[in-house]
Formats: C-alpha cells, structure tokens, sequence
C-alpha cells in the first residue's frame, strides 16, 4: 500500500515539480516510518514539502481514518509564512483529495466556526492560536484525531519564549490525548539541529540534515562619512542590481532610507512589522509579480515567504550575525545549489570589520549556537492557567511532574514552583488548597490576556522640555538598551540630553545640548546582538596583514582605504584593555566580549562608579565600552577592575541590572505576562514605587533571567577577571584605535543655535497656553482666553470681580465642578474635586499676583505652591521670571517619577 500511495504523491508532485529535492528525499522514509525528527535545510530546499509529503501519504493510504478529521497541524510563527504556506500546499492537497484551513489571531469568527464543524485534514496555525485552540473544549474536541504536528521556523522559536510556551502546550496536549504524536521540526540552519530535537522531541528524535551547498557571492563596501545615513543614498542606488532588497537591521533606519529613496525610484516600498497587514500583503504581492524592483525591508522579508525571484540583496549597516547574512542574502538566487549575491555597506570602520568577520564566518559555514530560555516562570504561570482551564483541577505533583517532562523545565525546583503557585493564588487566577490546584475566578481573562510571549517594547515619544513639542519617536528596543538619565542621543540632525522617562505615558523628556563623544544615533537600534565568537574574529582582523584580508574578501576602494587607515594592533584574546583618550573626560575599553557581554561590561563598570562615588555615561557595542564622566582616571578604573572578586561580578551586575531606569520597562513588561496591571500601579504609586514594589516578588526573579537571557552574557567578563586579564594601554596604536571605536558612536549634527535664548521659547509655549476662564464670584462669566490675551488689571464684566479661576479647557468636569462650587457641594469624583481645587487655587493666585500668577502657573507641573515660591523671588526681568518657570519645570519632570496618582 505505502508504494502504491507514495507512487500517487510523486506523480502529483511531478506536475509542479521535477524531481523531489535531497532534503525531500532523505526524509520521505524516516518520516513516513513515524520517527519524530527535525529536518535541517537551507531556505529554498524545500523543507515544508519535505514534511508534509510523507504525512500526505500516509493519509491517503487510510483514507477511512482521515475524513472529517484534522490529522496534521502546520504551526509556524509568521502570519505571512502562513498566506505562502498554505498557497503552497493548498495545490497538493487539493490534487490529494485532503483538505487545509487556516487559523490565527485575525480569522473571523464565521470562519473558527466553520473549522470546528469541518475540520480539515491540515491546519495551519500560529502557535498562540495553538495555545487558544488545546485550551478550548470546543476546539480540542475537533483536534482529539491529531497524529502528527509539524514546526516551522524551529530555529528561531527556540530563542524566544514563543518557543518555551509551545513546548508547554505540546506536553499538555498530549496529555490530553493520552497518547504520543510525531513531531517533525524545521530548521533553516543545520547548527540548530541538535538543540531543536533535544528542546522539542527529546533525544530519540532523529536530525536530518542537508549541509548548504549555497554560494556566495558578497561584496563590502562603506559610506564616506561616518554614520552619515543621508550619504546611504548614492551607494545604494549604485549598488541596486535589478530587483533588489535593502535590509537594514531596525524600523528607523527603514523608514530614513524610505525618504531618501522614494523619490528616487517609483517602483519602490518598504516593508517591516509595524505596517498594517494589508500594506505587508501589497508589498509581498507586488514583489513577487514583479511591480516593484526595490524594497527597503527588516527581518519582516527575512524568513521564507515566496516573494519570486531576486537579483540582489543589499545589507545596510553589520549584519550583526552570521545566521542573519545567511538569511538575508539566501534572499537572492532563491533556488537551491544557486549563487546568491549581495552586498554589505557599513557605517563605519568598527562596522565594517564586523561585516568583513561575519562574511568570512559565512565561507566556513559558522553559525552562532542559538540560545534557549531556561526556566521562565511568567510562561510556566500562564501554562498552569491555561492547564486548568481544560483539566479544572490538579495536583501540584501531577503539574510538577507535567513541566518537568519538558527540556527548558526539567530542572525545575519545588520552591520556584510554589513561587508561582503563590503568586497566581494571591492574584485570584487559581485556587491553592492542601495540594490541590483549581482554577481561580480571574484565569480565563489572565490567560487570553497573555496568549502572546512576545516582548512588547512600546513606542516612546521624545519631547523637547523647553518648547513641550514632541521631536521624534523612539524605539522601545532603543531606550531598553541605551537610555537613562543624563545620556545623550541624536535625533533630528541634534543632539539631546534626556532628563527623565516617563514609563507610564511612554514619554522620554530631552534638552537639547552640544555634541557628546559617545552621542548615539537613534538609528543605530542595537536588536541584534553580536556573537563574542564575531568579536574574536574581529581582534584577528585588527592583527592581519591588511593584503591578506584583501585576498580573502571582496571590498570596494573605499572600504579597503577605511581598512588601511586603521592601525595593526596586537590584542590579546579574551582580554579587556583600557584605554585613555586624547578626547576630555573619556576612556575607551576595548573588549571583544560581543553585545551582550559588553552590557553587561558597561552595568558592571557603571555600579562600580557610581559605589566609588563617580557618576558616568557608559555606552557599550559589541567590541568595547566607552567610559564618560569627570572623575574618572583609566588607573582608578583598572584598579577597581583588577581588586573585583569573580564572585561579586553577577551580584554587581544584578545591582545594577534592578536599578530604576535600567531595564524598567523589562521588567514591567514581565510583570504584565504574570497578569499585573501595571498601568494602573503606574497611576497610583508613580513609575519608581512600582518598579521597587515588583522587585520583591517573583517578576524580578524572572526579570533578571530574561535580562540574562536576551540581554547580558557574564561568562567572558568572569573569565578575564578570573586569570586577570585586564591592561592599561598607554600606546598611539591604541589611542588611534580608541578613537575610532568612539567615532563609530557618532553622527553628523547640526550645533544648538548659540543665539537662540530658552526664555524666549519658554515665553512664546506660555503666551499661547488657552484657558477656560470663570468669574467665581458671580458665575455669569465663561470664556477661552490665551495667556497673552490676559490684561494687567482684568476683571469680571459682569460683576468687576478679580476672583477668576482658570483651568485648561474642554474638560467634561468643568460644568459639574462649577455647580458644585456655586452649591457649596463638596464633590465625591477624584477627578471632579481636581478641577474644583484647581479652579479655586488659580483663582487665589489671581487675586494676589494678577497676571503674573497665571503666567507662572502655565509652566508645566508648576502648581499654586511652586508658582508662589517662584513670584516670592527677587526677579529682576522678564527672561529670569521664564528662566525660572523652565527650572520648576525640569525639577518636575525629573521627579515625577516618584509620584503616585
């Protein structure tokens, strides 16, 4: 029967395709055989079909047992992959006499429906609507018949907690069907193998695996200017090579590029995760049928999607990872044994040795091992409640024993499980009592409020404290890795100073200031970290024979003028060496520990400071740490380094990683995956309260190892402080390397008008503030009035009082606040007593300073208190009266933070 069948799928095949690719061909038998496995191919080898076309057979060889029945699920963690996958597979199944639906977030409830009364052979889903699907009576009763579940895209759900959430839910589902299933995962990358099969089939599965016989054919070049992304343009343009993706490494640089271009070309887009589907699916249409010849993309166009055929794939900026140049450039000559051809264009010299490193890494087929979450307790919360949503009530010994059967979990202890189990009870999303876990009154809600893991880093508006206008937006990623107090970043051609970040409106508030050494371009989004093993590379490029790199790579003129200008310097490997630089108040490290350990280099360095009694601006990148600050001496800094203990390293760096405004809104983004309504908290108690009050609960726990995971790598600052590996460098090379590690940091910018004065613009926000005026004498008078409108000497024309309250406008409040102050009633909404107390307090100060008064009280977060403190002082003139407005203002604004509601 198996040949009869097989021999029906081949000749099905053979309509569409030639022959069956090697990938298809090794794993037909082992697969059909039902050995769980993990097929390893590059992209465009055919790893879906290889998949799915023993699982067909298998299907149609028993048709009796398939009809009605959803015998295979597709989950792949792409929206997109799922359209292509399933235009795909929907030929070949058809032609089979099988059946495919489709299921995620945006499928209509007419469709859901329809999937659960007819369900179809295949489904394809996503794996948070995998999650809502085993944890739905009503949708696992139709998935009771799956035998086997297929991965896509394995590889990179390993490294994300998307990854350690559908591992959870395979154990629960198949606790549910009382039976074991075939689990066959895909990976685009064959060094992942074995951590894919240990992580989610366990050691029995088999790895099967196909080496790449992709060519590359990769050219280097650079810009003229350091960081200069307005002189991108001409590059790109000259780089261009019929149609073409730019990938660039973050969404600001994409939409940069996007202005600089569109004008240049109208067959042209841009593609990347924060447009609307709709815009996505136009783009990937338009792409594939050949109605666009260049597209400006991020990783959004990085995995599988079928979007034709391209010529060229242009990489802006380090691709950062070996496995992302693979991705990326794999884009082009699409076709399995083709040359794919691309070409990097770095920013600066640091920039381009990393391009250089990662591009030779490539050649000899290094790939970074991926990195799993081990034991994240807000995912094991979350699969507790939804366990109980399907089994209502459990053992802790049966759900211990549950999670432990599973990789990221199998060393998990009593006491961190009964961590959680305390916390979920405390919060109502389940009952604990003598052993027995039951589900609480808020489980359900709590579990489809935190279906997705992914890390939500939301948008935060920058705005300029003097004219209170907003200049941009940021990233969260961005501030996550490079914002706090006092650090300067570029934005908008200038340089500014941040003064505080507001976590509850997502507002990062900035002055505008001069030029730093180390001010970071806003572009520069750091999202993906850079492999110390690529940090090492880099170190033997510094050391090589400038004709040798020159043999070995393909660079343009320009790049290798870059290369030739910077020094040949012997490092020592797996060392750090400070350095002093010519340029005030600035020292250099240099450490090839990569982004994540140079994180943590520069959390480490940073607490350390500031426990001596030294405050700095640290900034890190992949090859080192630059070190800001008045007081530092490269000897005090070497000194401090050489006298830490190895095993203080981790409890500094956990110091200093638990600091307010270090990875706050990491912090509270895993409070909100434990069901925490953070906003509200934010509201009552103020940013900083709320941040100390989680760090005494389990989410700090969690915090530091997700922080530990994604972000910091301690391992090679424990080792070289461990052998003392640590040099104080005083040589010119070096200097000369210093400061070209600290100008990779900058951009050009456009210096602070020195004749603009801040009081001038302070005045001019203030003048045009509008008010609703009332008289609160005889509450006949009502008007909207701008600050500059208010005369010295003005009164009510009605009645000729001065008692005038003023509040701002449009507020729903002001009529009943207004009738409870003529009724003499005492109001019982916060929010109605608010504006009564403002309406009384402005109208006191009106009637004892006049205009004056108001004028002050427009400043903002400036109350009556304030505003008589400021009047009480001797001012001498106009531009000191609005000098000290903005100083309140500043004062306000960095302490708001501790305020509650």
């Amino acid at each position: 029967m198996h040949d009869s069948s097989s021999k029906k799928v081949l000749e099905v095949v053979a309509q569409r395709f030639p022959e069956l690719t090697s990938i298809q061909s090794a794993s037909f038998e082992p697969i059909f055989q039902g050995f769980s496995a993990v097929i390893c191919s590059e992209t465009g080898s055919g790893k879906t079909e290889a998949a799915l076309l023993p699982l067909f057979t298998k299907l149609i060889e028993n048709p009796q047992e398939s009809i009605g029945k959803t015998k295979i699920i597709y989950i792949t963690p792409l929206k997109a992959l799922n359209r292509d996958i399933e235009e795909r597979i929907y030929w070949l199944a058809e032609k089979l006499g099988l059946s495919v639906g489709l299921r995620h977030g945006d499928t209509p409830p007419k469709v859901r429906s329809h999937l659960r009364h007819n369900p179809p052979n295949l489904l394809i889903t996503t794996p948070e609507s995998f999650q809502a699907l085993i944890s739905e009576e009503q949708s696992l009763s139709f998935l009771m018949k799956v035998d086997h579940i297929v991965i896509d895209e394995a590889n990179e759900l390993i490294q994300s907690k998307r990854g350690t959430q559908l591992i959870l839910a395979l154990a629960r589902f198949k606790t549910y069907l009382a039976r074991d299933i075939q689990v066959i995962c895909l990976s685009a990358t064959v060094k992942s193998g074995k951590m894919v099969r240990d992580f989610f089939i366990g050691e029995k599965g088999k790895v099967i695996y196909l080496e790449s016989q992709r060519k590359y054919n990769i050219s280097i070049d650079t810009i003229n200017d350091y960081n200069e992304v307005d002189s991108l343009r001409d590059k790109i343009t000259n780089h261009v090579q019929g149609k073409t993706i730019i990938f660039v490494n973050t969404r600001h640089l994409s939409e940069s590029l996007s202005k600089t271009l569109e004008a240049e070309k109208d067959d042209f887009d841009v593609h990347h995760s924060s447009l609307s589907l709709a815009k996505r699916l136009e783009v990937e249409k338009n792409l594939k049928q050949d109605k666009l010849t260049v597209v400006v993309a991020t990783s959004s166009l990085e995995l599988g999607m079928d979007i034709g055929q391209l010529d060229k794939v242009i990489q802006v900026g380090s691709p950062r990872t070996v496995e992302t140049l693979a991705q990326r450039m794999g884009r082009s000559g699409h076709k399995i044994g083709s040359t794919s051809t691309g070409t990097i264009i770095a920013f600066n010299p640091f920039d381009l040795l990393e391009s250089i490193a990662c591009t030779l890494l490539l050649k000899c087929k290094w790939l970074e091992k991926p990195s799993v979450f081990i034991k994240p307790l807000d995912v094991l919360a979350n699969q507790i409640v939804a366990h109980l949503l399907v089994k209502k009530t459990s053992t802790k010994g049966d759900l211990l024993k549950l999670f432990r059967s599973t990789y990221p979990y199998r060393e998990l202890s009593e006491n961190e499980f009964e961590s959680v189990i305390d916390f979920l009870s405390h919060n109502k999303q389940i009952r604990a009592s003598n052993g027995i876990i039951s589900i609480g009154p808020k489980a359900k809600s709590y579990f489809y409020a935190n279906l997705s893991t992914i890390i939500s880093l939301q948008q935060y508006v920058v705005r300029d404290i003097v004219s209170r206008r907003n200049i941009g937006i940021l990233d969260g990623a961005f501030v996550e890795r490079f914002c706090d107090t006092n650090v300067k970043i570029v934005l908008g051609k200038a340089a500014w100073e941040i003064v505080s970040i507001d976590y509850g409106s997502k507002t990062i508030n900035v002055r505008q200031t001069s030029p730093s050494n180390a001010t970071i371009p806003t572009w520069s989004g750091d999202t993906l970290p850079v492999d110390s093993y690529v940090s090492q590379r880099v170190v033997d490029l510094l050391q090589a024979k400038r004709e040798k790199i020159f043999r070995s790579v393909t660079l343009s003129e320009q790049a290798k003028q870059v290369l030739l200008s910077i020094p040949r310097i012997r490092l020592i490997h797996n060392s750090i060496t400070i350095v002093p630089t010519d340029i005030s108040n600035t020292t250099v490290i240099i450490s090839p520990l990569g982004t994540k350990g140079n994180r943590a280099l520069a959390i480490l360095v940073e607490e350390l400071l500031w426990e001596s009694g030294i405050t700095c601006r640290v900034y890190s990148s992949s090859m080192g740490v630059a070190v800001e600050g008045l007081k530092i001496r490269p000897e005090n800094l070497y000194d401090i380094l050489m006298s830490l203990n190895t095993s203080e390293v981790e409890e500094v760096i956990i110091k200093g990683s638990s600091r307010f405004g270090k990875f706050t809104d990491r912090f509270f983004s895993v409070a909100r995956r434990f069901g925490v309504d953070v906003d509200s908290m934010i509201e009552r108690y103020g940013a900083r309260r709320t941040h100390l009050m989680l760090l005494s609960t389990v989410i700090a726990k969690e915090g530091l190892n997700e922080i530990f995971t994604d972000l910091l790598n301690l391992q090679g600052i424990k080792a070289i402080l461990s052998t003392k590996r640590v040099y104080l460098s005083h040589d010119k090379e070096m200097k000369i390397l210093a400061e070209i590690f600290l100008k990779s940091f900058l951009t050009p910018l456009a210096k602070p008008d020195e004749n603009t004065d801040l009081s001038d613009i302070v005045k001019t926000r203030i003048q045009n503030k509008t008010y609703f005026s009332v008289c609160l004498s005889c509450f006949k008078y009502e008007s909207l009035i701008k600050v500059r409108e208010l005369q010295e000497g003005f009164k009510c024309p009605i009645c000729g009082s001065r008692y005038i309250g003023f509040v701002a406008p449009y507020s729903t409040e002001i009529k009943q606040a207004l009738r409870n102050l003529r009724n003499n009633v005492k109001p019982r909404d916060k929010e109605i007593e608010k504006v009564q107390n403002e309406l009384v307090e402005s109208a006191n100060l009106f009637l004892d300073y006049g205009r004056l008064g108001i004028i002050v009280l427009s400043g903002y977060g400036v109350g009556p208190r304030t505003a008589k403190n400021i009047l009480r002082l001797r001012i001498l003139d106009e531009r000191q009266l609005y000098m000290e407005i903005l100083k309140a203002e500043q004062e306000y604004i960095r302490t708001r933070e501790f305020w509650g509601g």
